[in-house]
């Protein structure tokens, strides 16, 4: 009986450790982890929704916000999948976004701003406002040129030409690939001397950008978005991920490009927008920028107020179970046109 008491105990021993060992690979991964997302919170927010894309189980693109993480349910609009997104992984940044809003367009409504998020418009003002010097900015950089870019920065696109939806938003989830210029019937021809590259990207929008299967071999080879026959989005609509264009000027090796332009998909459908109106020389201009979530000193005693701004409508983003929100004006209209 000592023998085998004396064997179980020894058993137990070497249990314990293994199990102790364990715990500490774990919780020193974990640490490794949180040490990696601080000082990279632009892969935290990666991270956060290429999960949201793996793991949903219902999805629609909707103005009206209804969100139950539980569920893995998503029915939103481009700007509340962005915030959502945000308000989970990299909260303090996504304040500043919306304090900016509420400081330049409810200067006077600080202490109740009129909205629950930043919508389209306001992530594409605080990207193409960008001072570093100033304080509300800090936390976030501008991202210029093509080289530059990383899966994880934001994209934001504003709407200046009287379209109903105010803009759309984005987030990069792979380096841009070269593809060779479109030059042919039914979309807007890439004028000579640009190029266009393929980017992976993340949203909610009312129908795939691009699609697997059905279309026409003349444009770039077929890259899948996740939301094309996917029963999980209705409509195929909603949370996924699919492919946009961006285009540069000219693709000199050793050389930064600077994006002039950009298409919503890789149809042949799709129409080619302008950034501004130096380069390209016709075309409906809608200005494109790109944020990169940077480290920066979060610090509550030195942040908490935000020049004065009530930032309680969005503190639900960063704490979410179920939530129902109301609609605006932003989003994505949807279609390559």
């Amino acid at each position: 009986m000592k023998k085998q008491n004396l064997i179980f105990y020894i058993l137990l021993i070497f249990f314990l450790r293994a199990f102790t060992y364990d715990v500490q690979i774990c919780k020193t991964e974990d640490q490794e982890l949180t040490n990696y997302y601080e000082k990279y919170p632009s892969k935290k927010i990666l991270a956060e929704a290429e999960r949201i894309v793996a793991e949903l189980e219902t999805s629609y693109y909707s103005y009206d916000t209804i969100i139950n993480t539980k569920q893995e349910k998503y029915f939103v609009d481009c700007s509340s999948c962005l915030s959502h997104v945000l308000g989970m992984a990299a909260y303090p940044w996504y304040e500043k976004i919306f304090a900016y809003a509420v400081m330049t367009r409810y200067p006077q409504r600080k202490n109740n701003p009129p909205i629950q998020r930043a919508l389209a418009k306001d992530y594409a003002n605080f990207f193409m406002n960008h001072d570093s010097s100033l304080d509300i900015f800090k936390g976030w950089e501008v991202i210029t040129y093509l080289e530059d870019l990383e899966p994880g920065d934001v994209i934001a696109i504003k709407y200046e030409d009287g379209a109903t939806n105010t803009g759309h938003v984005l987030i990069l989830a792979g380096k841009p690939m070269e593809r060779s210029p479109y030059s042919g019937t039914g979309g807007t021809d890439t004028p000579a001397g640009f190029n266009e590259w393929l980017v992976r990207i993340i949203d909610s929008s009312s129908s795939p950008h691009g699609t697997s299967s059905g279309v026409s071999a003349q444009y770039y080879p077929r890259v899948p978005d996740t939301r094309t026959g996917n029963s999980k989005n209705i409509d195929e609509g909603g949370v996924g991920a699919g492919y946009m264009i961006l285009v540069t000027k000219g693709n000199t090796v050793g050389v930064k490009h600077r994006i002039h332009g950009w298409r919503r998909s890789n149809l042949s459908s799709s129409t080619l927008y302008r950034n501004d109106n130096s380069d390209i020389p016709s075309g409906t201009i809608r200005p494109i920028r790109f944020g990169r979530a940077i480290a920066f000193d979060s610090n509550p005693r030195y942040y908490s107020d935000y020049y004065g701004v009530n930032v309680e409508p969005i503190s639900i983003y960063k704490d979410m179970n179920s939530f129902v929100g109301t609609g605006d004006e932003s989003g994505d209209g949807g279609t390559d046109s």
